[in-house]
């Protein structure tokens, strides 16, 4: 085997060294980048997480004006459901006498709160059998138009409030029960008998007195005039 000189050894040992210094210098390099890379993926995500957190949360503050619009616009339309004149000529009726009477939860209710509504108004008793027969047509007519403009409202001619609670739970009545008077009774004109019923307008006229037991049409035909759906 033939030995090189030792200046051709010496040049193939400096360049071997600088061919191995070039590769771990690219690699130290691209190990380098890829960890910078790697990093700025790692405080990529976060960012992004708090982006997507941000926009959820944003969500219902946008949504939230919308929301109370609907809710407005809701209540413009409860509120504009029912006509608050009668539907009729009231020129020539009487007015109904103003009153404020105790309900059974012992909070007044006055003939001010029902102003622009159709109320019907019974004078009634738990003892009075007729008076019995006649809730169940009372309480369909309130369910029915009580979102059309219509107040029922039961006077009570009972010795007080104690006996009255429990027959209205039992009978389920859903409209409200205030204790009545005889001084509130010769208000509307005189009750000689009961059930006597006042039909009042919305602007506060006598429209219509029901004397006794009678179909649940007599009553429905006046409150649908009143308030023009006949």
């Amino acid at each position: 085997m033939q030995k090189l000189p030792f200046v051709v050894l010496a040049v193939l040992l400096v360049l071997g060294c600088g061919a191995g210094t070039g590769t771990g210098q690219q690699k130290d390099e691209g190990t380098q980048a890829a960890g910078t890379a790697s990093a700025g993926l790692a405080q990529a995500e976060p960012q992004a997480q708090a982006a997507e957190m941000s926009g959820s949360e944003a969500a219902p503050a946008e949504s939230e004006p919308a929301a109370n619009d609907d809710m407005a616009k809701a209540e413009a339309r409860r509120a504009a459901a029912y006509r608050t004149t009668p539907a009729v000529d009231t020129s020539q009726l009487r007015d109904a006498p103003p009153w404020k009477l105790q309900g059974l939860d012992g909070k007044p209710l006055t003939s001010q709160d029902l102003k622009g509504k159709v109320v019907l108004v019974d004078f009634w008793a738990t003892w009075c059998q007729p008076c019995r027969r006649s809730i169940p047509h009372l309480i369909d007519l309130h369910e029915k138009y009580k979102d059309q403009g219509l107040e029922v409202v039961g006077m009570s001619l009972d010795n007080g409030p104690d006996v009255v609670r429990p027959f209205v739970k039992q009978q389920a009545i859903t409209y409200p029960i205030v204790m009545g008077n005889q001084k509130i009774a010769q208000d509307f004109g005189g009750v000689r008998g009961i059930p006597t019923a006042f039909i009042v307008t919305q602007d506060g006229k006598i429209y219509r007195k029901i004397v006794g037991l009678v179909p649940k049409e007599r009553y429905e035909n006046d409150i649908k005039a009143l308030l023009g759906l006949s």
